[in-house]
């Protein structure tokens, strides 16, 4: 989740001073607006034009005096597929679960040469896939980048 310095205004929140030290990530959003023009003959004229604007994105981790919303309760929870689990067993990889974040940490990055993965519980479905298929799409994924370290190294 991440929150726009707005939004946090109109929440009494603020981003945290390493936070602001970072400065956030730009995020830049384009939005499709009406635009009415009065000619000189008084006739109007009605047309749509993009409208760019920029602003500063915090992490909902980096915000002070931020809660965030309890996650929907899951409906179709990921199921452990053992011939999966057995697979990604086999592989080595030192799999920790935890947080809200997904990614391969490479040895040379510092801190060690494992994959992070939100818990289970986390993972939802959606119209093209069910909560296992998203859980195991995206370990499979980071399990990608863990064997090209080992493959081409």
């Amino acid at each position: 989740m991440s929150l726009a310095v707005r939004r946090m205004e109109a929440m009494s929140s603020h981003a945290s001073e390493e936070a602001l030290c970072e400065l956030g990530h730009d995020h830049d959003l384009v939005n499709q607006v009406l635009e009415v023009t009065a000619e000189d003959d008084g006739e109007t004229e009605r047309g749509k034009r993009l409208m760019a604007r920029a602003s500063y994105v915090f992490n909902a981790d980096q915000v002070d005096r931020f809660e965030a919303p309890p996650l929907p309760e899951t409906k179709d929870p990921a199921q452990i597929l053992d011939k999966a689990e057995a697979f990604i067993t086999a592989t080595g990889a030192d799999i920790h679960h935890g947080g809200n974040r997904t990614f391969y940490r490479f040895p040379q990055s510092g801190g060690g040469d494992f994959i992070q993965m939100p818990g289970r519980e986390r993972f939802m479905g959606t119209e093209t896939s069910t909560a296992t298929e998203s859980y195991y799409g995206t370990l499979l994924h980071e399990l990608t980048h863990y064997a090209v370290r080992r493959i081409m190294p």
